[in-house]
């Protein structure tokens, strides 16, 4: 039976309770009160339970990923490799619907539509990159394929609260766009779960659009399969569920490396299409899928050069000097900076860089943040003179958002306070160069000479290269030259839009990525234990992180599911008024955990950091004293 908060006291342990519960009298009464604004249990419960879908699942073979990765890092990356292959399959079951689809959506096109795709977080991020690919094709159409993202195009750079919770933004998304009885509207969301969602389809439905939604689990809310059952223009569903991803609920995963390739190959068929050579999409799908799997060989025929990166970021997050586990720049050692080409800022952005609410890390910051600690990953774009022009490349148009340009800081070229001026290249950095070459390109000037200049000043160094041919050994030497780590994904089959290449950078940079966050304690098992609870997707994600943990090493939750919702939410408070007094603290399920080890509740805030501290983080040691 679950005990109350007032009941939970068992182990006194010395520390200062966080200012925001010292008035919190001990045992007052069933529940801690709620901050102001934040909404019911009740409420949050029925619109917000995603433990069903398979993106959130626990995928059975990295049930022990972390302490796979911690023991053998080119052992993990194989592990979460594996899982990678099951886009083979997913692609496989979404051709018929790329048959059926891209002829209608060619023909719609032609009449004078458009396909206007959206998704918030990473899959509004994949929707601005097909978007910019079309663009790039000279045949296409010009402005036929459009690509939004939820919270506008600073979103692309650092999440935007709340607008994947709302479905009011979503209708205001569709009424931007002026959507007509021609146009095409793709919905991308991995768990179906999008409240944005909801309400862009409702919305351009309603105005006649032909509306498809994509998504990745069999199990999706009430709302979404409202969507579905409309008795006029109902929305297509268009599902393809290859399972939980290899980190359960990290979508950016096997779920957006699918996405990327159905809508992406899709697109393409609807090209071929308008082209009038329809007869040849049948060979298209199919030389795409043989594209596929050479990419996933190629990648995996990679995995100890993948390890070298992973290595040399793990050391530079565990430096003694590190700010990895600080609030404040205290010192100019722990952080990892990419350079990329245009055509690979996109990918290098979204799939290298770890940012909130992920993880955990600290986002890019605005140039109105530059008081705040500087992120941990950061990207910038190269060979641009302004930051105008970035900023261009980076969305393949005009961005949407007025204030993303003067927010965030994209070109090398451009001066402030979070430029790359001012990104630190001493001893105890890494810097990393990213391009996708073309036939016969060598490596381009602006990242050697870049790079030479990190290296002279003493950070680690690496480059990672694409090429559609197989690169000689003259030529890898020469771009390996003062470098500590490299990888050439060469060798790739070419395609209209530049997919494949894309996924192999993706798939690269993801095991890189996660990879050095598992190695930071940042994966508990194949749960992401150091995500922010910021919003309710991922309040109701850290709940069941939390429930699962215990009950497997410690037995029943001595909590009800009402009484945790409230301990996290409360903790979560703490957790940002701790930061904003320049206070380091855990997670929230770090500090639920330890909550729950120590027998405290939130209002014995800073108990609970001393003795997370204490434990240095690690969930077996808390969980076993």
């Amino acid at each position: 039976m679950a005990v109350r908060f007032g009941e939970l006291h068992k182990k006194p342990v010395a520390g200062e309770a966080a200012s925001a519960f010292e008035a919190a009298p001990k045992g007052a009464g069933p529940l801690l009160k709620l901050p102001e604004g934040c909404e019911p249990y009740e409420e949050f419960a029925a619109k917000f339970s995603l433990g069903k879908s398979s993106t959130e699942l626990l995928c059975d073979t990295t049930r022990d990923l972390s302490q796979v990765m911690n023991r053998d890092i080119t052992g993990g990356l194989r592990a979460l490799f594996e899982v990678d292959k099951s886009i083979i399959a997913g692609y496989e079951n979404f051709i018929p619907k790329i048959h059926e689809l891209s002829p209608e959506i060619a023909e719609r096109i032609q009449a004078g539509g458009r396909v206007i795709m959206l998704g918030s977080g990473t899959s509004g991020r994949i929707s601005v990159d097909l978007a910019k690919k079309w663009q790039k094709i000279p045949e296409a159409p010009d402005g036929a394929i459009i690509g939004d993202i939820a919270g506008k195009d600073s979103a692309m750079i650092k999440a935007r609260e709340g607008y994947e919770d709302s479905t009011e933004s979503g209708r205001s998304a569709i009424e931007e766009h002026s959507i007509t009885e021609k146009d095409t509207v793709i919905l991308l969301s991995a768990s179906g779960s999008a409240s944005f969602n909801v309400g862009a389809g409702h919305a351009a439905a309603n105005l006649g659009a032909k509306v498809m939604y994509f998504y990745n689990s069999t199990n999706v809310p009430e709302r979404t399969e409202e969507l579905f059952e409309r008795a006029r223009n109902p929305v297509i569903p268009l599902l393809v569920d290859i399972g939980p991803q290899a980190i359960a609920g990290s979508t950016r995963l096997q779920a957006a490396t699918l996405a990327e390739a159905c809508i992406g190959a899709l697109l393409t068929a609807t090209f071929v299409h308008i082209r009038d050579r329809g007869d040849l999409v049948a060979e298209f799908t199919e030389n795409f899928k043989k594209g596929l799997e050479r990419v996933l060989l190629c990648v995996e025929s990679k995995l100890d050069n993948i390890a070298n990166f992973v290595e040399i970021e793990e050391a530079v997050f565990s430096h003694p000097s590190a700010n990895f586990r600080s609030v404040h720049d205290d010192s100019k050692v722990g952080y990892v900076t990419f350079v990329a080409t245009p055509d690979a800022i996109i990918e290098t952005m979204v799939d290298a860089t770890e940012t909130s609410p992920t993880f955990s890390t600290n986002p890019p910051r605005r140039e109105s943040e530059a008081h705040k600690k500087a992120a941990e990953f950061r990207a910038y774009v190269a060979g641009c003179e302004t930051n105008e022009e970035a900023w261009e490349k980076f969305v393949g148009r005009n961005p949407n958002d007025p204030n993303a340009v003067s927010d965030f800081i994209l070109s090398m070229n451009k001066l402030g306070e979070c430029s790359y001026a001012n990104r630190p290249l001493c001893a105890g950095n890494f810097a990393i160069g990213v391009c996708k070459l073309k036939k016969k390109e060598v490596f381009p000037l602006c990242l050697s000479e870049t790079l030479n200049v990190a290296y002279q000043e003493g950070a680690e160094t690496g480059v990672i290269v694409t090429s559609p041919e197989k690169l000689e050994e003259a030529a890898k030497d020469r771009m390996r030259k003062d470098i500590d780590a490299s990888l050439f994904l060469d060798d790739i089959p070419p395609d209209p839009l530049g997919i494949l290449e894309t996924i192999a950078l993706k798939l690269a940079l993801n095991l890189i990525s996660n990879g050095a966050m598992l190695r930071m304690q940042k994966v508990y098992g194949n749960r992401m234990i150091d995500s922010r609870a910021s919003n309710s997707k991922l309040i109701d994600r850290c709940m069941r992180n939390i429930s699962g943990i215990w009950t497997e090493t410690n037995g029943e939750l001595p909590l009800t599911q009402e009484e945790l919702y409230h301990a996290v939410v409360l903790l979560h408070e703490a957790k940002t008024q701790s930061e904003e007094r320049g206070v380091y603290a855990p997670s929230v399920a770090k500090l639920a955990l330890g909550m729950l080890a120590l027998g405290k509740t939130p209002a014995d805030f800073g108990d609970i950091v001393v003795y997370i501290a204490e434990k240095k983080e690690n969930i077996d040691d808390m969980l076993a004293s």
